[in-house]
């Protein structure tokens, strides 16, 4: 599906593979850095050998892997976020993080594997911003 708008992506690359296999659904008003990965895939066959079955691409198994990322949330460069994610409104994905799991709203996530390393903050698009209203009063939220 196309990004919803408005999103931020300054001059980098979303690297989406096709989402034959899952769902992306990306909120408004996102921020997106250089390089992002957004893997709804593994983007190859396994198989069990014992009994020859496919254990992570099929259609059943495809349908179940989702990405969903919330409203104004920021993801910075390189970031990659994989399959049975969701990123509450208002957080911030950290550069390099690896991103597979539940994160609430108004957190800050990074590192790999990405855990929560801040709660209950606010970002604006605005560098360098002395209001915290600059960050849209529908996302200045506690973090639940």
């Amino acid at each position: 599906p196309p990004l919803a708008e408005p999103v931020t992506d300054p001059g980098g690359v979303i690297n989406k593979p096709p989402f034959e296999m899952g769902v992306a659904n990306l909120g408004d008003d996102c921020m997106f850095s250089n390089d992002v990965f957004l893997r709804s895939n593994d983007g190859h066959s396994i198989f069990d050998i014992a009994t020859g079955k496919n254990i992570n691409s099929t259609q059943e198994i495809g349908k179940k892997r989702k990405i969903e990322i919330g409203n104004h949330v920021w993801v910075g460069m390189r970031a990659a976020i994989l399959y049975h994610t969701k990123i509450g409104d208002g957080s911030i994905v950290g550069a390099l993080s690896l991103v597979k799991n539940v994160f609430p709203n108004n957190c800050i996530l990074a590192g790999t594997p990405a855990k929560m390393i801040k709660k209950d903050i606010s970002w604006s698009r605005e560098y360098g911003a002395e209001d915290i209203a600059e960050c849209g009063s529908q996302y200045v939220n506690l973090t639940k």
